[in-house]
């Protein structure tokens, strides 16, 4: 009877440790995938692929030294996904950059600011934040100008600090900032990408080099106050609400991957033409396990590099603070031409997302 239990137990193990295996190697594989092919698994590495490296670790450890074939299909599955989770867990430690004295170096900063209504002092907080940040380039999102009139305070706040900025608004003046240091040579009127989200490039001399900033704020999965109360009713004991609420929810989160895939394919294709060094930040509201990540970091003629993965020092970051979600959805990627110094978080609560900035050196 022992023997029978002992059976069954290694046959489950089996069973899980490959099930396990291959919901992760389907995780590896969806960055390669449009989201339009298979459109209610997109969610499925914001949801488990930080649990599936976890659960591989604790498979490896639990039957090392009982199945060491088990064990190496384990050890190997995970290092042929280093290059993609090398991206969300971080082990840099690296040295602290000397600003002082180097006119080529760039300090700069993505913030998505929530309309600045996170809190009352929001806009004030802000304000002292990037005042004190000794940033050169800023790139905001949810930048609403009209609304209480925060981003009109913000904007003549900052103009003694920043003399250039550039300004692009969706529908409902929800829109995305800049503000810099250095002179601004050309910054196009026009917007791609979307309505409300959407993607604007500024050209900038710095001493005698043009560099490209590309700002994003792509398709939200609209983790507000109506999703947290969507969510809420999972915990409802009736099986149809949970089934009713978990498919539209799934079928949300699904929609929003599907409008993000042309607005990413619309970066690459302005990184491909651009012939500057080139700089893309902002809220991409997508993990780096995702289509949206992986197309605009692939783009072709440009060599580009994730600079907190790069330059990070944190084990796992998060820059998305809200609704008991932590996710790394907010992104600094610059071209080859970059020396990447440095890269940082700050886990302050100004906004639903966390400031997240670098210092390159061109």
């Amino acid at each position: 009877m022992k023997s029978d239990n002992n059976k069954i137990l290694k046959t489950i193990n089996r069973i899980f440790t490959f099930a396990v295996l291959i919901l992760y190697v389907l995780v590896l594989y969806l960055p390669f995938l449009r989201p339009e092919l298979i459109p209610h698994l997109n969610f499925i590495g914001i949801a488990t692929f930080p649990i599936l490296l976890l659960l591989i670790a604790v498979i490896i450890i639990n039957i090392c030294h009982r199945n060491i074939i088990l064990s190496l299909v384990a050890i190997i599955s995970l290092l042929i996904g280093f290059p993609t989770w090398r991206n969300t867990f971080v082990f840099n430690i690296p040295d602290e950059p000397n600003i002082a004295g180097h006119s080529t170096q760039l300090h700069l900063l993505s913030y998505n600011l929530h309309d600045f209504t996170y809190t009352d002092s929001s806009p004030d907080s802000i304000l002292s934040f990037v005042s004190h940040g000794n940033f050169d380039i800023v790139c905001f999102q949810e930048y609403h100008d009209a609304q209480l009139n925060s981003g009109k305070f913000i904007s003549s706040s900052l103009d003694s600090i920043f003399p250039y900025s550039h300004f692009g608004y969706g529908l409902r003046n929800h829109g995305i900032a800049l503000f810099s240091r250095y002179p601004i040579i050309d910054k196009p009127n026009g917007r791609f990408g979307g309505n409300i989200y959407n993607s604007v490039f500024t050209d900038i001399l710095v001493n005698d080099d043009t560099i490209r900033i590309i700002n994003n704020h792509l398709e939200s999965t609209h983790l507000n106050d109506e999703e947290r109360a969507i969510t809420s009713k999972l915990s409802d004991n009736k099986d149809d609400s949970i089934y009713n609420t978990t498919y539209g929810l799934l079928k949300h989160l699904a929609s929003s991957s599907m409008n993000r895939a042309p607005q990413a394919d619309s970066v690459a294709a302005l990184i491909a033409r651009t012939p500057y060094p080139v700089i893309v930040m902002g809220d991409f509201n997508d993990i780096p396990q995702s289509y949206t990540y992986h197309r605009i970091i692939s783009s072709e003629n440009h060599k580009l590099h994730d600079a907190y993965a790069t330059a990070g020092r944190w084990l796992y970051y998060w820059t998305y603070n809200d609704h008991c979600f932590f996710l790394p959805i907010d992104h600094i990627i610059v071209s080859d031409n970059f020396k990447i110094l440095d890269a940082h978080i700050d886990y302050v609560k100004f906004s639903d997302h966390n400031p997240i900035s670098t210092i390159v050196e061109l």
